[in-house]
């Protein structure tokens, strides 16, 4: 009987009455469809742990980050992010950025912001440090750069100069 009709409105869902008819269509969160897709990605990626889509996916990655299937299911179709410690385990079992991850934006993993895993070990390092030692090793490697040229072609001053901005 349509008396007994009660439609539910989620934050997914957007309610129409049109007619006194009542048409519920899905909404899209642009964003969430992205992670969406990112998430199933990283999963394609390990399919040792994490069976193909529509084959276990969902129960095998609750069980991995100790989630229900229901809540999996969620995060792989784009329903709803995982809280934020979720999203932490499952950026670093991925080995990718947790930027990356949530945005899109960014290396994807974090070696792939820097041409050779040397400058990114060394990036990495200095990250570590106080600014003061930042400032330093920057000195130091100015001493190893070739020289940097001005707006006119010349050299640029002295080493260091490029290390403090040219100040």
């Amino acid at each position: 009987m349509i008396s007994d009709f009660q439609p539910k409105v989620s934050s997914l869902s957007i309610l129409k009455v049109l007619n006194h008819r009542c048409i519920i269509e899905a909404m899209e969160n642009p964003e969430r469809a992205a992670f969406a897709r990112r998430l199933n990605e990283l999963c394609d990626e390990k399919p040792d742990e994490i069976p193909p889509a529509y084959k276990g996916r969902q129960v095998a990655l609750a069980t991995k980050f100790h989630v229900t299937p229901n809540g999996a299911r969620k995060w792989l179709q784009g329903d709803t992010y995982p809280a934020i410690d979720k999203c932490i385990e499952i950026a670093k079992w991925a080995g990718v950025n947790f930027e990356w991850l949530m945005t899109g934006n960014g290396a994807r993993r974090p070696g792939e912001m820097y041409p050779t895993r040397a400058i990114a070990h060394v990036a990495e390092v200095m990250m570590a440090m106080e600014p003061e030692q930042q400032y330093k090793i920057a000195q130091m490697a100015d001493l190893f750069a070739p020289p940097a040229q001005d707006n006119d072609g010349d050299a640029a001053n002295s080493p260091g100069k490029r290390a403090s901005g040219g100040q």
